[in-house]
């Protein structure tokens, strides 16, 4: 992969995941704990201390706290997180990270999460301050400025870029940490319900493919119903029936439907945490729906090269 100046790339061998022994016995256990997991996802989480709205988005997310205590009550722990990309910068600082969520029983593996910060985000890209004179701006540059009525104070560039790093490493690091407490069994569609207020139907959550669906639809910050109505329909089926993909659906709700969707080159991924990181980078999907794509349950089971697995989730997206 080639680096521009400035830029640093840290690629790492993925663990191997535990892989499930499947049995009806197994399969009826599964969905008795899945079920006692939801329940206790709801009881375990407080507002306002393990998750709430933040300022700007239409419904309530997982914080921080809230995952480490999914994790734990799991009877699991986050393990040695990985930097997949480490880009610093005269323009950015940039940090994509990637956490495994072990087993306490078996020490093995049970999902990861990825996550990633950039100093291109406006609460780290600028600074309001009273008078920007005192940061070595004249009297024609502040004009140029916008002044925030509400603080009563001007917007500049963050003049602090390079003490920034040990804040971009450590919201990545609790980003990906999140992603994988959502990622665990049953805690998806516990959060779902409650910061939509309401159970998914089964109508349109019975597949995988549906479950993928609306997972993507919540990430992207959408109720049920929100989502319906930026597409203009009444359900989705309706979408379907007009002949469009909820791949399609995605992109409208990403605001990309005219955009043309631009793949990397295959041969540049070598490894599998180069395909997690192209997937995600490319088509904002998660290790998990990466797996789910290629038709597998874990990540042990894919056969194809990296590149291989690259070139069939971008045939279709």
């Amino acid at each position: 992969m080639e680096q521009k100046p400035g830029t640093k790339v840290s690629v790492v061998e993925a663990r191997p995941l535990a892989t499930p022994q499947v049995s009806p016995q197994s399969i009826q256990e599964r969905k008795e704990q899945i079920s006692l997991l939801q329940g206790m996802v709801r009881d375990l989480l407080i507002r306002e201390v393990d998750y709430g709205r933040i300022p700007g988005t239409p419904q309530d997310s997982l914080w921080d706290p809230g995952a480490s205590q999914i994790i734990g009550s799991f009877n699991c722990f986050p393990g040695e997180r990985r930097i997949l990309k480490f880009e610093d910068t005269d323009e950015k600082i940039s940090i994509c990270v990637e956490v495994p969520i072990i087993s306490r029983e078996t020490n093995l593996v049970v999902t990861t999460g990825i996550g990633a910060a950039s100093t291109l985000e406006s609460k780290y890209k600028y600074r309001f301050v009273e008078d920007p004179e005192e940061w070595g701006y004249d009297k024609e540059s502040i004009k140029t400025l916008k002044f925030d009525k509400k603080k009563n104070k001007y917007r500049i560039p963050n003049p602090e870029h390079s003490e920034l790093l040990n804040t971009i490493l450590k919201m990545s690091s609790k980003r990906a940490e999140v992603d994988a407490a959502e990622s665990l069994p049953g805690v998806a569609s516990a959060l779902r319900q409650m910061f939509t207020g309401k159970a998914p139907k089964a109508s349109e959550t019975e597949s995988p493919r549906w479950q993928r669906f609306w997972g993507e639809v919540t990430r992207l910050g959408y109720t049920e119903q929100e989502a319906r109505q930026k597409l203009g329909v009444a359900s989705m089926k309706d979408w379907l029936s007009s002949g469009r993909s909820l791949d399609q659906a995605l992109d409208v709700l990403r605001g990309r439907e005219q955009q043309e969707t631009k793949h990397r080159d295959p041969e540049t991924i070598k490894t599998i945490n180069d395909l997690y990181y192209a997937c995600n980078e490319d088509f904002n999907m998660q290790p998990a729906d990466v797996v789910k794509e290629l038709g597998v349950s874990s990540q042990s089971e894919i056969s194809d090269t990296p590149a291989e697995c690259y070139q069939k989730i971008a045939a279709v997206r």
